[in-house]
C-alpha cells in the first residue's frame, strides 16, 4: 500500500495542476501544431509541380484528378 500510494503522490505532483502550468502545457502543444505545419508546408513545396509533370508524362494533362 506504502509503494502506491507513493507512486500517485509522484504522479500527482508531475500533473501540471496551476494555471501557469497549464499555459506551458498549451504554448507547448501550440508550438508542436506550428513546427509540425512548417514541416507539411515544406514537404509540399518540394513536391509542387511533380504531379502536374507526371500528368504530362502519361498524357492526362490537363484533365489530371
Amino acid at each position: 500500500m506504502k509503494l502506491s500510494g507513493l507512486i500517485a503522490l509522484a504522479a500527482a505532483a508531475l500533473l501540471p495542476t496551476s494555471s501557469v502550468g497549464l499555459s506551458l502545457v498549451r504554448q507547448k502543444d501550440d508550438a508542436a501544431s506550428n513546427e509540425d505545419l512548417q514541416h507539411r508546408v515544406a514537404f509540399q513545396n518540394k513536391l509542387h509541380g511533380v504531379c502536374e509533370e507526371m500528368c504530362k508524362e502519361v498524357g492526362a494533362y490537363p484533365k489530371c484528378t
